[in-house]
């Protein structure tokens, strides 16, 4: 529940530079990216978005102009001073991650007063692709009473 600042802009110019009419397929892109966007799999993630439409042509599964533009309202965080959740609540961060900081904590037990934190240990913000099991696991331990 905190705003973040920006920081996806290499992201971004990663996607707008590739021209979806020149591209063959997924390699192409990745390619082209590579040169904004240096994480591997980063760009393996946004590469499951894009997509061959019934035409024949390469397409991304979202709208990355739309994104762009407002950038700053998927990055906010809006609510009203009295909003709260009562219910369990889990957090699992990447014990490498610059999200949920130390800072954030506060801000988290103001709006979860519930809320648990759990670390996974040795990877960043892409923990469900570094460990998946491990996070399956997490998420079926909160989800299950």
């Amino acid at each position: 529940p905190v705003t973040y600042p920006p920081h996806h802009q290499s992201v971004f110019a990663g996607l707008k530079k590739v021209d979806l009419s020149a591209i063959s397929g997924r390699k192409d892109a990745d390619s082209v990216m590579q040169t904004e966007i240096k994480i591997p799999e980063v760009r393996q993630f946004l590469l499951k978005s894009l997509y061959q439409d019934d035409d024949g042509q390469w397409q991304w599964r979202f709208n990355v102009a739309g994104l762009e533009k407002d950038y700053a309202n998927v990055g906010g965080f809006s609510a009203p001073e009295s909003a709260r959740f009562e219910g369990s609540v889990t957090f699992i961060k990447g014990g490498e991650s610059d999200y949920i900081t130390r800072q954030h904590q506060a801000v988290i037990g103001k709006y979860f007063p519930n809320a648990k934190a759990k670390f996974v240990e040795g990877v960043g913000h892409w923990l469900h692709a570094e460990k998946p099991q491990v996070v399956n696991g997490l998420v079926e331990r909160a989800l299950t009473p």
